[in-house]
């Protein structure tokens, strides 16, 4: 966990000023509604559905892809 801490809070300062606001105004806001309208993760058993399409996988679980800018 403190390495994802880290990441998260000095990684961004890597970023060109696009990147940055590409960051703030499409992928911040697209993991803040995943995670608020996904399923509870813990409760999935990954080893049974490791052969499903990824696209079926992600409208089951409630995840979507972000919109681009």
């Amino acid at each position: 966990m403190p390495v994802a801490f880290l990441s998260s809070v000095f990684g961004p300062l890597r970023l060109n000023c696009e990147q940055h606001q590409k960051l703030m105004n499409v992928y911040i806001p697209w993991a803040i509604n995943c995670a608020s309208n996904s399923k509870f993760f813990l409760n999935i058993y990954f080893e049974k559905i490791f052969d499903a399409p990824l696209e079926d996988l992600r409208k089951d679980l409630g995840i979507f892809p972000p919109s681009e800018m």
